[in-house]
């Protein structure tokens, strides 16, 4: 929406540590989910955080004039007093959270390029719930053909990141299929908010060794090379 009003709106929303999200839906056929080699990675489910008002409890300020929490300092607690067995959620600030049988299960499967961070439920720690799922291996830029929007940079630290459009599929060139593993992430972040995030890219052997345990609220979203 190209209103004045709107945007008005964004910025409100902003200085005040609402959290908003925007995103359109695009429906994928079966013969795009059978044809794809490789999926975003995403969750039904969120869970509320223990510092939803208070970023800078748990992530430096990118820089003095910038509203955007990227570099991690604590570990996520958030309000659940139980995460559920096969469970894959997101986390208030945008992050992938699995229970610990996911992890077990991703671990089991020797996949590269995944780290984790305990995630606990009180502010005093003691044991932890779930995991916060961090994907170290960062994908070559994404193809032109991709529709994306980006959001108005910093001024001062000049951080981009991107909106995708109504057409919101993410492409890839053809040649680069050489350079994704079984656990990705963009590298472009998303979001127009306070947590903007890279996306998760998993490969087809994820999303059916997930679909066969059957893993709970997980999603999967095609993407395509061109």
């Amino acid at each position: 929406m190209d209103i004045p009003e709107y945007h008005e709106l964004l910025l409100e929303v902003r200085a005040n540590l609402l959290r908003i999200s925007q995103g359109f839906e695009l429906e994928y056929s079966k013969e795009d989910y059978d044809r794809a080699s490789y999926f975003i990675l995403g969750s039904l489910r969120l869970v509320d955080s223990v510092y939803e008002d208070e970023p800078e409890a748990l992530y430096v300020r990118r820089c003095t004039r910038c509203n955007v929490y990227i570099d991690q300092k604590q570990d996520l607690i958030i309000k659940k007093k139980t995460f559920r067995p096969k469970m894959v959620a997101m986390a208030w600030e945008e992050e992938l959270i699995v229970s610990p049988d996911v992890k077990s299960l991703i671990e089991k499967n020797g996949w590269e390029h995944v780290e984790f961070r305990p995630v606990f439920n009180k502010v005093k720690k003691t044991s932890p719930i779930a995991n916060q799922l961090i994907v170290t291996h960062i994908l070559p830029p994404i193809h032109d053909k991709t529709e994306l929007n980006r959001v108005a940079p910093c001024p001062s630290c000049h951080f981009k990141s991107f909106r995708l459009t109504r057409e919101h599929a993410i492409y890839y060139a053809q040649e680069e299929i050489d350079q994704f593993a079984d656990f990705n992430r963009t590298f472009e972040y998303f979001g127009s908010g306070f947590f903007p995030r890279p996306y998760v890219i998993v490969s087809k052997k994820v999303r059916d060794c997930f679909l066969k345990h059957q893993m709970k609220d997980a999603t999967f979203e095609p993407i395509f090379f061109c």
